[in-house]
């Protein structure tokens, strides 16, 4: 892929997926352990939770999951 396609791809995505946030948009990050209440509900199969929340305009929030299972 040239470089001049991929940047044209990134934007796209940018574009539709992350609607452009502003310089200094609100960014949140947490991290859970198996020890929380919903654990339960993934049957205590997930090690470790992460997410990152970022609040994209007044109405809309862009939330990234990651999850690792027990080796």
């Amino acid at each position: 892929m040239e470089p001049a396609d991929a940047q044209a791809l990134f934007l796209s995505f940018d574009e539709l997926v992350l609607r452009r946030p502003r310089v200094g948009a609100p960014v949140s990050y947490s991290q859970a352990d198996p020890i929380q209440t919903w654990a339960p509900y993934f049957e205590y199969k997930w090690a470790f939770h992460w997410a990152w929340v970022l609040r994209v305009d007044e109405k809309h929030l862009l939330v990234i999951v990651a999850a690792a299972d027990y080796p």
